[in-house]
């Protein structure tokens, strides 16, 4: 048996398959489309030969929300009775969204997000058993699990086409997490250099992480390598015999599977 986890951004739709017993990545898969409705974009892919299969023939499937409306929870904090109530307002949670939540056991804190109802119930009805987290919390697991040590600052950037998200670590303690809209490479340099200032992480300490795919990748390392002498590049250790662009479209997805 294996799982299946199942990423989606405005641009492809992704499928990684691993083995639910040891975690290891069976296999990752991404499917280009332009469809602009997410749930006609999502159905059109997963319903079509091999992957319904795969699908149903999986011990378990999740799907992976990206959406920005979102917020974080304490655990101290959260009361199972009064969640709706007190993150609706906060979200502006409408129809035909619903409000779900992912726990985030690394920093003890619940993720709140919203996502399209028709989508969570259309493939409920096409594969049953299907499981809807928020991607962001796999970032954050991945940070802690795989990069992040004592004693370091942190600055995890990860492109998710017209945007990206950037997560401030201090050691193992998340300081910050922002999703920033890209209109041009100079965006990530600002945004970056400007939540480090405002949390007082010193450029010259700091090791910037890099990940994902973008089209002006090169020159916002070239802008990087200015100021920061700590500069990486994102990429597990089950990429290493993809070409680098591949290994950057899916990296998100393998996120997924590995701290989903």
């Amino acid at each position: 048996m294996y799982n299946a986890a199942i990423h989606s951004d405005s641009e492809s739709i992704s499928i990684g398959i691993s083995n639910p017993r040891t975690g290891d990545i069976l296999s990752v898969s991404r499917f280009e489309t332009n469809i602009k409705s997410e749930t006609e974009r999502v159905l059109s892919v997963l319903k079509n030969e091999p992957n319904n299969s795969t699908l149903i023939n999986s011990s378990k499937n999740v799907y992976y929300s990206l959406t920005p409306n979102f917020t974080f929870i304490p655990s101290v904090f959260y009361d199972a009775n009064n969640f709706e109530k007190l993150v609706q307002p906060l979200l502006k949670v409408e129809e035909p969204d619903t409000l779900l939540k992912t726990f985030i056991p690394e920093i003890d804190s619940f993720l709140a997000f919203t996502m399209n109802l028709e989508l969570i119930n259309s493939l409920k009805s096409t594969f049953g058993h299907i499981f809807f987290r928020h991607h962001f919390a796999s970032l954050i697991s991945a940070y802690h699990l795989f990069y992040a040590k004592e004693g370091h600052y942190y600055a995890f950037i990860q492109y998710h086409n017209k945007q990206f998200t950037l997560c401030l670590m201090h050691g193992k303690k998340m300081v910050s997490f922002n999703v920033f809209e890209v209109r041009s490479y100079e965006d990530v340099i600002y945004y970056t250099y400007f939540s480090m200032e405002q949390f007082e992480f010193p450029t010259s300490e700091t090791h910037i992480h890099i990940g994902g795919n973008y089209a002006y990748s090169k020159e916002v390392l070239t802008a990087f390598q200015r100021y920061s002498p700590h500069i990486f590049h994102l990429k597990p250790s089950c990429c290493s015999e993809l070409e680098k662009e591949t290994a950057n479209a899916l990296i998100n997805t393998i996120f997924d599977v590995q701290c989903g």
